[in-house]
């Protein structure tokens, strides 16, 4: 695996957490669409639901994403702002649902986003297709389907999530953000490290 491409498991407790406040997010989504940003993205590229989760209302659900990032990816590099997440972002699938390929690199609260971490939200049972994969190097790293599970990534590197042929994925999102030389940094670093693994 990439090096730069961390996965885990959240505890029983952080799971938990998650997903009582999952409840409150499925009343509360909207239609997720892709737009805008100069990346020629249309909505054919997504069919989900989404809810952008306002911090002030959820300080578990944030405490919990914010640790679990800066735990684990603050030593592998260090130069990103990992003060505090840009957004919060509820995901869920229906069966038909998918993201196709595509990038995080947009701007957000006048920044670029750098990380991207998806944890997913459901049982693997409840649900099949809807897989996460993240293209890098020439490979692909697919994230567990088992609750609990997450990803935290580059989010200059492409990824999609599979269409969803039955049941319902849930999940959470979010990402780090800093300035767009930061941003550029980081991607350079990347492909330097990895153009030297080759």
């Amino acid at each position: 695996m990439n090096d730069y491409i961390l996965t885990g498991k959240l505890t029983d407790r952080e799971v938990s957490s998650l997903t009582r406040d999952i409840k409150t997010y499925t009343g509360r989504s909207y239609q997720g669409q892709v737009t805008g940003g100069g990346l020629n993205y249309n909505p054919e590229k997504r069919e989900c639901m989404i809810y952008f989760v306002p911090a002030a209302e959820f300080p578990a659900t944030v405490n919990i994403l914010h640790s679990t990032v800066i735990e684990n990816y603050q030593s592998i590099y260090r130069d990103i702002d990992y003060s505090h997440l840009s957004s919060i972002q509820y995901v869920k699938y229906d069966k038909g649902g998918f993201f196709k390929l595509h990038h995080d690199v947009i701007r957000s609260e006048h920044k670029l986003r750098c990380l991207t971490m998806s944890i997913n939200l459901s049982e693997p049972s409840e649900y099949d297709g809807g897989e996460l994969v993240v293209y890098h190097d020439g490979c692909e790293t697919v994230l567990d389907k088992e609750i609990g599970s997450y990803i935290i990534f580059p989010a200059f590197l492409a990824h999609e999530c599979k269409e969803v042929t039955r049941g319902t994925r849930h999940a959470i999102v979010t990402w780090t953000v800093d300035e767009p030389h930061i941003q550029k940094q980081f991607e350079r670093h990347y492909n330097s490290i990895n153009s030297k693994k080759q």
